[in-house]
């Protein structure tokens, strides 16, 4: 969780430099956010309902790590969580592109700690996931990114149509 937790902070602060070096330099930034947001959200959405999620999948780094190797050592383990953090899927995409907005850096990490927070809930029942069902788990996850695809494409569209009103 510590790797996650740190992956999420690197994160956070390359989302305020991209937001405020990079994209606020242009005249464009409202544009370039609610263009960002609508294909974001729509890209969540559609992830909401594929059958693959291979994209937020960390089994693909297992082929870094020797499976003979029984020893799990603290930085090990950091590094395995440090991965699972800097994982790129749309929600995670999502909040970068959010945490971009932010115009000082404090309210980009403590967006990336709210978002770590609000992930970490799914880690917690792991130990008990034999009692749950998988199927219940899965829907309420799709629920919950359905959800937050709708609002961030609202949020786009709406910040689309005050940018074209406004010019």
């Amino acid at each position: 969780m510590l790797g996650r937790l740190l992956g999420y902070v690197l994160f956070a602060l390359l989302a305020w430099i991209t937001g405020n070096f990079i994209i606020k330099q242009s005249h464009y930034k409202e544009f370039i956010f609610a263009v960002s947001y609508i294909f974001l959200s729509f890209t969540l959405i559609i992830y909401t309902f594929s059958k693959s999620h291979r994209v937020c999948n960390i089994k693909y780094f297992s082929k870094f790590f020797n499976n003979s190797n029984k020893e799990k050592n603290f930085a090990t383990i950091l590094l395995l969580g440090f991965l699972t953090g800097i994982n790129v899927c749309p929600p995670f995409i999502l909040a970068f592109s959010d945490a971009a907005f932010f115009s000082n850096v404090i309210s980009s990490i403590l967006y990336f700690a709210a978002f770590f927070i609000g992930t970490a809930i799914y880690f917690m029942p792991l130990p008990f996931i034999g009692v749950l069902k998988g199927k219940q788990i899965k829907l309420v996850g799709q629920m919950c990114s359905l959800v937050i695809g709708v609002f961030y494409m609202y949020s786009g569209i709406i910040m689309l149509f005050k940018e074209m009103i406004l010019k």
